[in-house]
C-alpha cells in the first residue's frame, strides 16, 4: 500500500504523536508528521482548546489551499465558543499575513485565528453566556460537517469525521432529515454498520470511559455550570480507568493504542484507502 499524506485536525483529545507513532497501525497508511513543504509528510493542526468552529474554519481554508490524500476531522464538545475579541485592536497587516499562510498555525499560542477568541469555560475573560448551548452547539457542528463533507467530496479526498466530544443526541434525532446527507461510511464509530444517526451520537471518549463503567464528564466547568449531578464529588475521585489519563477523558497510551486500531480497522473495512 502506498502511504498517504494525512491532514488531521481536532482538539487536545487527538493532539498526540501516538496517532502515527511506529506502533500505530495507522503509520502503515499515512506518512509521519512533518512540514507542509515536504510532500511525503502528514500534517496535524489539532491543538488543545479548539472549538468545533475553530476546527472547521482552519480545515476549510487548509483544504482549499493544499492537496492531501486523506483527511480526518475530530470534533470536540459542541459548547465551546469562537467569537471576535472585542478587546483587541485589529492590525490588518497581521490579518493578511495569517490569511496568506499556506497552512494555518497550529501551536498552542496561535490556536485561534487572529482577531478571534475561543476557549472552554472559565479559561478566558468572557462570561459563560456565550457558550454554545443546545441546540446551537450540535446544530453548528452538523453544518460544519455538511460543508466540509461536500468540499472534500468535490476535491475527491477520502475522509473521516469522528466525535471525541459528545454531540446532543436529542438534537441529532430532531435533525435526522439534515444529517442524512452525510455519507455513513465517512463517519467513524466502532460499529461500521451503524446508521449516520448512531455514528454521530457516538463519542470515542465516552466509549473509553464506559469500558470500565465510568460516567462521561464533558468539560468540567460546563458540567458545573449546568449543575450536573455529583460533579464535585466525581472530581474528587482519582480516575482508575487504564484507557484515559484524566477525568476529562483524554486517552492514555493504552487508550490511543485502542483508538488507532479501531480507526485503522474502520478505514480498511470501508475501503477508504
Amino acid at each position: 500500500m502506498n502511504k498517504k499524506r494525512l491532514y488531521l485536525n481536532g482538539c487536545s483529545f487527538i493532539d498526540s504523536e501516538y496517532i502515527l507513532n511506529d506502533n500505530s497501525p495507522l503509520s502503515n497508511i499515512f506518512y509521519k508528521y512533518g512540514s507542509i513543504e515536504h510532500p511525503n509528510s502528514s500534517i496535524k493542526t489539532s491543538v488543545g482548546g479548539h472549538s468545533n468552529e475553530a476546527i472547521f474554519r482552519r480545515t476549510y481554508i487548509d483544504i482549499l489551499k493544499n492537496d492531501f490524500d486523506f483527511v480526518i476531522i475530530s470534533w470536540s464538545h459542541p459548547e465551546r465558543y469562537f467569537i471576535t475579541d472585542l478587546l483587541n485592536d485589529i492590525d490588518y497587516n497581521i490579518l493578511k499575513e495569517e490569511s496568506d499562510k499556506q497552512i494555518g498555525s497550529h501551536t498552542y499560542k496561535d490556536r485561534i485565528m487572529y482577531g478571534y477568541e475561543g476557549q472552554i469555560p472559565y479559561h478566558t475573560k468572557n462570561g459563560n453566556e456565550i457558550l454554545k448551548f443546545e441546540p446551537k452547539g450540535t446544530d453548528d457542528t452538523i453544518f460544519y460537517t455538511l460543508s466540509l463533507h461536500q468540499l472534500l467530496k468535490l476535491k475527491g479526498i477520502p475522509h473521516i469525521f469522528l466525535n471525541m466530544g459528545k454531540l446532543d443526541e436529542k438534537v441529532l434525532f430532531a435533525r435526522e432529515s439534515w444529517i442524512k446527507f452525510i455519507d455513513s461510511k465517512n463517519y467513524f464509530s466502532i460499529n461500521p454498520a451503524d446508521s449516520i444517526l448512531e455514528k454521530m451520537k457516538f463519542s470515542y471518549v465516552e466509549y473509553l470511559q464506559q469500558l470500565t463503567g465510568k460516567e462521561m464528564i464533558k468539560d468540567v466547568d460546563i458540567a458545573r455550570l449546568k449543575k450536573e449531578k455529583n460533579i464535585d464529588e466525581v472530581l474528587d475521585l482519582k480516575t482508575d480507568n487504564p484507557y484515559v489519563r484524566d477525568l476529562a477523558g483524554h486517552p492514555s497510551e493504552l487508550g490511543y493504542d485502542l483508538f488507532c486500531k479501531d480507526l485503522y480497522d474502520f478505514i480498511i473495512k470501508e475501503n477508504l484507502v
